[in-house]
């Protein structure tokens, strides 16, 4: 026996998911001809406003890539910005049972950059593009700067499916253009 609310969600999932496929290749074409902090309106053949398409502008972002060689380049000049710490070198369980009091052999001090720190040259860094010191010093080793690639968005307005709608009705807009009738899927 068919199900006629099964079929319904089989039918718009498959319509979904090739639209989607569309959707997606239709804004990696867009992403191609547009620069990053574009932003276009589309409109229909009266200039109905249907969406706005944006290509975002993202800005540096600043990552901590090799600690081991950033915290060398603080040893050398922000000294005051290590910090001491303990690190466990046995398992969880035998830290567990003994601790520093039975077993001090489990632990060693060790340096590390101090989150105030990181923040400040992850801010230095992505406001010059390149990794840098908190007092502009160049180079600074462990450190990773890069910028995405913009993306493209559609915020469609209130009134763009009534349009589109209006498009397919009049014959401006060909259904057998936007779905794969007749053609290879």
């Amino acid at each position: 026996m068919a199900d006629d609310l099964a079929l319904r969600v089989a039918t718009y999932k498959v319509l979904a998911d090739y639209a989607k496929d569309r959707y997606d290749e239709a804004r990696a074409q867009m992403a191609a001809r547009m620069h990053n902090g574009d932003r276009l309106a589309a409109v229909d053949a009266r200039g109905v406003k249907l969406a706005a398409v944006t290509k975002r502008d993202p800005k540096p972002e600043a990552r901590i890539t090799d600690m081991a060689k950033l915290r060398a380049w603080v040893a050398t000049h922000y000294e005051d910005h290590l910090v001491s710490g303990i690190e466990v070198t046995g398992s969880d369980p035998e830290v567990h049972e003994v601790l520093i009091r039975h077993a001090p052999h489990l632990l060693r001090e060790v340096q590390k950059v101090s989150p105030d720190l990181v923040r400040l040259i992850t801010d230095a860094s992505k406001k010059a593009g390149a990794p840098v010191g908190p007092g502009g010093e160049a180079d600074v080793p462990g450190v990773t700067v890069q910028t995405s690639e913009g993306t493209v968005s559609c915020l469609p307005t209130d009134e763009a499916l009534g349009v589109v709608v209006g498009m397919l009705q009049s014959g401006e807009l060909d259904l057998f253009d936007v779905l794969p009738v007749g053609g290879d899927v």
